[in-house]
């Protein structure tokens, strides 16, 4: 199976030693819920703890979750093109 450019990147990201998150491998006792969409993390889910606030979500809640809250991961800039006209 082929992954594109995104899927390739999520992986990286999401990996265990990714910036954004670490898998959660741990068996839940449907104690835990996603703090994204409310639901139990059941026992067997795959799941993740972000690092930059502690949160466990599903992980295919993950796309949503970064779409939302992507304000919390960094700051949003538009990139210089290098030209300068001011001489």
């Amino acid at each position: 199976m082929t992954k594109n450019k995104l899927e390739i990147t999520e992986d990286e990201l999401l990996s265990d030693d990714g910036i954004f998150a670490v898998k959660y491998n741990d068996i839940y006792d449907n104690a835990e819920k996603c703090s994204y969409c409310g639901c139990a993390i059941m026992p067997g889910e795959t799941a993740l703890r972000l690092y930059a606030n502690g949160d466990v979500i599903h992980k295919q809640c993950w796309q949503e979750y970064a779409d939302e809250y992507t304000d919390s991961f960094g700051k949003e800039f538009v990139c210089d093109d290098g030209i300068r006209e001011d001489f």
